[in-house]
């Protein structure tokens, strides 16, 4: 695991020369390197990135895709060193239809201030995201959409 420790800080050495900040990314990934650690694993998978990712369940789910975007760039650089590196699938948004809540889209006139006369403010859908990580999602159970 130290390799894996290394590899970030390498990795993020890298990045910086190219100018890059990347303060949360390096406290981020340096945190991921410690999951699998704990979890007793030697390499990068779907399956801890996804767990790591979602772990803090009080946070809202763009900070979910924020972690997973973080193991995403750096699994791919890392992919080049351990040929058992697994790269999380990248959730594009808007890229397919766009998933609406029901609970949201049956609130949304009284939201939006139409009771009010105010000016209504435009509704954020939810963006459809990859299978992998909406399927996590479903076995989260913290998640609502409500």
């Amino acid at each position: 695991m130290k390799k894996l420790r290394k590899g970030v800080q390498d990795y993020v050495a890298l990045r910086r020369t190219l100018g890059f900040k990347l303060e949360k990314v390096e406290v981020g990934l340096l945190d991921f390197v410690s999951f699998p650690e704990r979890q007793g694993t030697s390499h990068i998978t779907t399956e801890r990135a996804l767990q790591w990712a979602t772990q803090p369940s009080h946070v809202q789910p763009f900070v979910w895709a924020q972690r997973l975007s973080f193991v995403r760039g750096f699994a791919r650089h890392w992919s080049a060193m351990d040929p058992r590196t697994e790269i999380p699938p990248w959730a594009q948004a808007h890229s397919h239809p766009v998933l609406l809540a029901s609970c949201t889209v049956e609130s949304t006139p009284r939201r939006r201030g139409v009771r009010t006369g105010q000016r209504p403010a435009p509704v954020r859908p939810i963006p459809a995201v990859s299978r992998p990580f909406l399927r996590h999602l479903d076995n989260h159970k913290s998640w609502s959409t409500c």
